[in-house]
C-alpha cells in the first residue's frame, strides 16, 4: 500500500512538472528600457533556446544592432528577420518584431548603436521553436507552394519528349530512355578502345562484304588517286638515269638511255678543251678548260679583296691611296686638295647650334637670376619672433642640381609701409622639420644646421614713397650651395609687432649670380 502511494505521488509530480515546463517554453526579458542615447542595454541569457524574438517600440530616429556572444564578452552582429517584410539584416531602424536564430549562443542583446530621437523599448522572447530565414527549428506544418499537388505526376505518366512540358514523372521516364541509349553507345566505344572489338556493319552507307572469292560491291578497296603524290605507276622509263631497283638489261638502244652503270668506251674528241685554250670571258661560251682559267683568275681577285678586309678587321691595317677619287695627302704644313676633312652638313641632325637661353658649351660667364616671392601673410598683429609668410621656396635659384650661387641682393616691397625689422634665413634644403607657420613663433628644430645664410633688415633700410616702403640690400656677396636639386628655401621672422592691412602686402626679390 505504501509503495502504491509513492508511485501515485511521483506520477503527480511528473505531470505537474511537465505541464509547468510546457507552459514555460519561453523566456521574456526587457533588454532596452526607455533608451534615449546609444547604449548596450541589458543582455538576455539564451539558456539553450533556439530562437530570439525582439519587439522594438519607441524609435523615432535611431539604429538598433542585434548582437550575440559565446564567451559573454565579445559580441558579433546577428542577422534577424523582419517578421512583417521578411527582410533579413543585422540592424533595425523602425519599430517592429524581428526574429533571429540563437542556438549555441550564451547571450544576445539589441544595442542602440546610433541615436537621434525617441524613447526606445526592446522586449526579447527566447523560445525553443520557430522558423527564421526559411530554416525550420522544429514544429509546424510545411507546405511546398511551388506548383499544384499533381505536378509531380503519376507513376503511369507517358514519357515526355525532349524539351517539352510535362510532369516530373514524365520527364524522368524520358531521361531513363536517354540514359539507356547513352549507356549502349558508351559500351560500344569502350569495346573499341579496350580491344574487345566492335562490329561494323556498314562503311559510308555500303554493307561490308567479308570472305574469299569474288568480292561484291561492298568490298572495301584502296585506290590511289590520280593526283596523289603517293601514286606509283610505271609504264616506261624515260631517257636519262631514271631507274627502279636493279634491272637486267640485255641490250640498250642507241641514244642516251641507260639503266644502272654504263661503261664509256669512247668520247667525242677533245670535249674538255686543250691546255692552250684562252680563258673565256664571264658568262661566255667555251670549253671547260677555258672556263676554269677564268675561274682561277676570279678567285685570285677575290682572295686579294678578302685579305684586305681581314687586315682591316684584325688591325694589321690597309693602305688607302684615294678617297672619293682624290689622292690622300699626309704630313704637316699647308694641306692640299687631297686632305680629307669632316664637315657637318647644314641639314644634319648632328649640327650643334646654340640658341638664345641657357644652352652653352662648357661654363661660359656667370649668369644672374632674380627669384621673386610674394607670400600670403596675416592681417593680425605679429609678435617678435613670429614667422611671416610661411616657408618661401626659391625655385631654380641654382642652375644645376646641387649647384652654387652667390646672393647679391634682396629687395623688399612693403605696400602697407610698416617698415618692419626682419631676419631672413636661407636653407640649403627643404626645412621640413622646422615650424614655419605664418603669425606663429618660428622654430628651427633639427633644420638649424641647414641654415646657410642670414640677412638682417632694419627699419632704417626702408625708404617711403607714395605711402609704400622699399628696401634694397645690395653687395651681400653670400656664397650658397644647394644640398640637392635646383631650389633654395627661405624663412622670414619679424623682430617687432607689425600689423599689415592686406594678405599680399609683402614682396621679396632675391638676386643671385649662378655658377
Amino acid at each position: 500500500m505504501k509503495t502504491k502511494l509513492i508511485l501515485v505521488l511521483a506520477l503527480a509530480v511528473t505531470l505537474f512538472c511537465g505541464r509547468h515546463a510546457s507552459a514555460q517554453a519561453w523566456d521574456t526579458v526587457r533588454i532596452q528600457t526607455g533608451a534615449t542615447a546609444t547604449t548596450n542595454g541589458q543582455p538576455a541569457r539564451v539558456n539553450g533556446r533556439a530562437i530570439a524574438a525582439f519587439q522594438i517600440t519607441g524609435i523615432t530616429t535611431a539604429t538598433i544592432t542585434f548582437e550575440g556572444t559565446v564567451n559573454g564578452t565579445d559580441y558579433v552582429a546577428l542577422p534577424a528577420e523582419n517578421v512583417a517584410s521578411g527582410t533579413v539584416a543585422t540592424t533595425a531602424t523602425a519599430n517592429g518584431i524581428y526574429r533571429a536564430r540563437v542556438a549555441g549562443l550564451l547571450y544576445v542583446r539589441a544595442r542602440v548603436s546610433a541615436y537621434t530621437s525617441g524613447t526606445i523599448v526592446v522586449d526579447c522572447v527566447l523560445t525553443g521553436a520557430g522558423d527564421v530565414n526559411g530554416v525550420s527549428s522544429g514544429g509546424g506544418a510545411v507546405t511546398i507552394a511551388d506548383g499544384a499537388d499533381s505536378a509531380l505526376g503519376a507513376t503511369t505518366d507517358a514519357a515526355a519528349t525532349a524539351g517539352s512540358t510535362g510532369t516530373v514523372s514524365a520527364k524522368m521516364r524520358l531521361q531513363t530512355s536517354q540514359l539507356d541509349s547513352i549507356k549502349t553507345a558508351v559500351e560500344t566505344i569502350d569495346n573499341a578502345v579496350s580491344g574487345s572489338g566492335v562490329n561494323v556493319s556498314q562503311m559510308n552507307g555500303v554493307a561490308v562484304t567479308m570472305g574469299n572469292g569474288v568480292s561484291g560491291t561492298g568490298v572495301q578497296r584502296v585506290t590511289l588517286a590520280s593526283d596523289s603524290t603517293g601514286q606509283v605507276a610505271v609504264s616506261s622509263i624515260a631517257a636519262g638515269n631514271n631507274n627502279i631497283g636493279d634491272v637486267d638489261v640485255a641490250t640498250i638502244a642507241a641514244g642516251d638511255n641507260n639503266i644502272g652503270n654504263v661503261d664509256v668506251v669512247t668520247v667525242p674528241a677533245d670535249p674538255f678543251g686543250a691546255n692552250a685554250d684562252a680563258a673565256a670571258t664571264a658568262g661566255s661560251t667555251g670549253s671547260m678548260q677555258a672556263k676554269l682559267r677564268l675561274i682561277t683568275s676570279q678567285l685570285d681577285a677575290v682572295q686579294t679583296a678578302v685579305q684586305l678586309i681581314d687586315n682591316t678587321v684584325s688591325g694589321t691595317g690597309v693602305n688607302v691611296s684615294q678617297m672619293n677619287g682624290v689622292n690622300v695627302t699626309m704630313g704637316n704644313g699647308v694641306s692640299g686638295t687631297g686632305v680629307q676633312r669632316v664637315t657637318i652638313a647644314s641639314d644634319s641632325t648632328g649640327v650643334v647650334g646654340l640658341s638664345a637661353g641657357e644652352n652653352h658649351v662648357g661654363q661660359v660667364g656667370t649668369p644672374g637670376i632674380a627669384v621673386t616671392s610674394r607670400p600670403t601673410i596675416s592681417t593680425s598683429a605679429y609678435t617678435a619672433g613670429d614667422n611671416i609668410g610661411g616657408k618661401i621656396t626659391l625655385s631654380s635659384a641654382v642652375r644645376v642640381s646641387a649647384g652654387k650661387v652667390r646672393l647679391d641682393s634682396i629687395t623688399i616691397v612693403d605696400q602697407d609701409n610698416e617698415k618692419a625689422a626682419l631676419e631672413i634665413f636661407l636653407f640649403d634644403r627643404d626645412p621640413t622639420a622646422a615650424t614655419l607657420t605664418d603669425n606663429a613663433a618660428l622654430a628651427f628644430s633639427t633644420n638649424d644646421i641647414h641654415v646657410i645664410g642670414r640677412i638682417s633688415v632694419t627699419a632704417g633700410d626702408y625708404v617711403t614713397l607714395d605711402s609704400k616702403a622699399f628696401a634694397t640690400l645690395s653687395n651681400l656677396g653670400i656664397f650658397l650651395q644647394a644640398n640637392a636639386g635646383t631650389s633654395l628655401y627661405a624663412a622670414v621672422a619679424v623682430t617687432g609687432t607689425p600689423t599689415y592691412t592686406g594678405t599680399d602686402d609683402l614682396q621679396f626679390v632675391f638676386g643671385f649670380t649662378q655658377y
